[in-house]
């Protein structure tokens, strides 16, 4: 039986940089990762690192430069982690992250980079509703 995909929002095979940073009071250190898909409502990331939190964490994305850009954009983002799960055949932790806000414009900043880097005809694809493998920890 196949579970159904309630994501309001396609997720995408992108391995951007991102770091997850905690609220100074939690003192945990900042996860250095990428991303393993991503969406405009959330993202998951492979880590070395067993963390949790249940106050919502500060997320920087560093979507990968374009051709004529030379300073890389960083995205700011509030985030809920919703879980992190031990991944024995990527031998890491998944950590799925639910978008709360974005601040200035980087919903809109987001939203135009996965359309130009998904555009039709990339090598890039959208994922179908099953998770896909981590590549990264």
């Amino acid at each position: 039986m196949a579970i159904e995909d309630k994501r309001a929002a396609p997720r995408y095979r992108a391995h951007w940089k991102i770091s997850i940073i905690f609220d100074a009071a939690e003192k945990k250190p900042i996860v250095h990762s990428y991303t393993n898909d991503l969406s405009l409502s959330g993202t998951a990331v492979n880590t070395d690192l067993n963390v949790s939190s249940t106050k919502p964490v500060t997320v920087l994305l560093f979507p990968p430069l374009t051709y004529g850009e030379d300073k890389q954009k960083t995205v700011e983002i509030r985030a809920n982690l919703v879980y992190t799960i031990y991944s024995g055949s990527d031998s890491c932790f998944r950590v799925g992250l639910h978008f709360i806000s974005f601040k200035d414009d980087g919903l809109k900043a987001l939203k135009n980079r996965l359309d130009r880097q998904f555009s039709v005809g990339s090598r890039d694809e959208k994922l179908p509703g099953a998770s896909a493998n981590g590549l990264f920890c």
